[in-house]
């Protein structure tokens, strides 16, 4: 059973992790309202709180926290890999060039069509292309449409899945959507 001051710092661990996340998620939500140049830094400044925060998790040698650090470290690096990688499609869209984010989709559906990159990194970027071309009002394909619904739904189900306990909330913060 876990002492008070264990489970206060787990408590506090797990704020810290989410008010990241938020962070991160609410400056790529208000991106349109900044410019690029404050966009990036604000979102550069929060990923390296999150860099921050993983190098305390590491440092903490607590043998009876272990497993629950363990997730939070797993959540955070999940989430740093996250934020770095989209800039260019973030570039595209704040500049509003809709035919270089179609390149971009071009390119990474050939890369994953000789599987020079993975199955979750595709489905990821190719989300973030199609959801920054829909935002620009640009006519998407029924392909297209149909995996923006798909992953919606993924979403959602997700969402409702995580409603149950905290290590589902984080994980599923930082997950990848999957076809």
């Amino acid at each position: 059973m876990s002492s008070v001051p264990e489970t206060q710092l787990k408590k506090n661990l797990e704020d810290q992790l989410n008010r990241l996340l938020a962070q991160l998620r609410d400056i790529d939500d208000n991106r349109d309202e900044m410019d690029l140049e404050e966009y990036e830094e604000m979102r550069c400044e929060t990923v390296k709180q999150l860099e921050e925060f993983q190098a305390s998790l590491d440092n903490i040698s607590n043998v009876s926290l272990k497993s629950d650090l363990d997730r939070f470290k797993m959540a955070v690096t999940a989430a740093i890999a996250e934020a770095f990688r989209t800039p260019e499609v973030i570039r595209f869209f704040t500049r509003k060039e809709p035919g270089q984010l179609r390149l971009k989709l071009e390119q990474i559906e050939r890369d994953h069509t000789f599987r020079q990159i993975d199955e979750s990194f595709y489905n990821s970027t190719r989300l973030e292309i199609l959801l920054a071309l829909k935002k620009l009002g640009e006519k998407l394909d029924t392909t297209e449409e149909l995996f923006l619904e798909r992953a919606t739904a993924t979403n959602e189900m997700l969402q409702k899945l995580s409603q149950d306990g905290t290590e589902e909330k984080m994980l599923s913060n930082v997950k990848d959507l999957k076809k």
